[in-house]
């Protein structure tokens, strides 16, 4: 880091006065903020002299504010790396090499922007990386650098840190991880925050199912089992039928039938035709009874069923307005059943 000579403030300050533009010294006038910035930057120069680089900063900050020269980036950039602000330092170097300057500016203006490009160059091979890697992603994750917030999306990118001892704080579902890591010039380190796995989302929501989709079910099934029940009973009724004619016209009566008749399977087809007409109509009785007594759909079942194809609806609207179920036994030739509505 260049001594401040006597000759080098003296060629600093000239290059702030010409920066205050050729039409005011041709004048000999400077407004009041010039003449603050220049007080201010000589004020800065000789606390930087005296090594006292936070006081000698905040003189060459506020005269910034006023006259942005590349002189005064440039001694405020070197006040930074003396207070070991590597970081903040490699900036205000940009700031100086950017200032625009007009093609016949004051060449202590064009030295200063030359002089903060060389300094930078050897500054940055002394900045410290630091990286961040976080178990189960970043994800939900609030991630904090020496208690600023970072993008937790660019934490595993290296980043330009200062040289010394730094906090990470992670922060996850409730819990909180702190690391802290030491690095030296130029060194690179990756941490890890082991925080817990994110929340998992909720599952979508599902309805419950109706407590009588199962009674509707059960009843359908006995309705079916009891007109399956009803048609054995029709049909072996009718092929008993016609055998106790058959019977009756070669001498049976009373259940009784000389030793030459043959009966045949008349017996076993009136108690196939029994049992199939009692436990038709029990199953048809119990079917009927669990639809009936089955809880009708809730208001958004309703509603989810409206979606489906215009003949269901239309089936749908017409058992709506009926407002109750029905249903009646049927007996045909040779067959029966139930019929109804639910």
């Amino acid at each position: 880091m260049p001594k401040i000579t006597p000759r080098w403030a003296a060629a600093a300050l000239l290059a702030l006065n010409l920066a205050l533009g050729p039409e005011a010294l041709a004048q000999q006038a400077e407004s009041a903020s010039r003449k603050a910035a220049r007080v201010l930057a000589e004020e800065g120069l000789a606390l930087f002299d005296q090594k006292d680089y936070a006081a000698a900063l905040e003189r060459f900050n506020q005269a910034n504010t006023l006259l942005d020269v590349p002189t005064v980036d440039l001694f405020a950039a070197r006040c930074l790396v003396e207070l070991g602000r590597l970081v903040e330092a490699s900036e205000r170097y940009l700031e100086a090499i950017n200032t625009p300057l007009a093609a016949d500016a004051p060449q202590p203006l064009k030295d200063a922007q030359s002089e903060a490009q060389n300094e930078r160059a050897r500054l940055l091979p002394r900045l410290a990386a630091l990286a961040l890697t976080v178990e189960g992603g970043t994800e939900e994750a609030t991630i904090l650098l020496d208690g600023k917030p970072i993008e937790p999306s660019s934490a595993e990118q290296d980043r330009p840190v200062d040289p010394g001892t730094h906090r990470v704080e992670g922060k996850r579902a409730g819990a909180t991880v702190t690391e802290e890591v030491t690095l030296a010039e130029g060194e690179k380190k990756t941490i890890t925050l082991k925080l817990p796995m994110p929340t998992p989302p909720p599952p979508p929501f599902k309805e419950p199912e109706s407590s009588g989709s199962w009674m509707r079910t059960a009843g359908i099934i006995g309705l079916g089992a009891g007109g399956a029940g009803l048609a054995l009973w029709g049909i072996t009724g009718g092929i008993a039928l016609s055998q106790q004619s058959t019977l009756e016209e070669n001498g049976c009566s009373n259940g009784r039938c000389p030793a030459w008749s043959k009966p045949g399977s008349y017996s076993g087809l009136r108690v196939a035709s029994m049992v199939g007409l009692y436990s038709g109509l029990g199953l048809a009785a119990a079917g009927a009874v669990l639809v009936i007594a089955a809880p009708r759909p809730s208001k958004n079942t309703n509603s989810n069923a409206r979606t489906s194809t215009s003949t269901s609806t239309s089936t749908n609207t017409k058992n709506a307005r009926s407002g109750r179920a029905w249903i009646e036994p049927w007996i045909g030739v040779a067959a029966g059943g139930v019929r109804g509505e639910f």
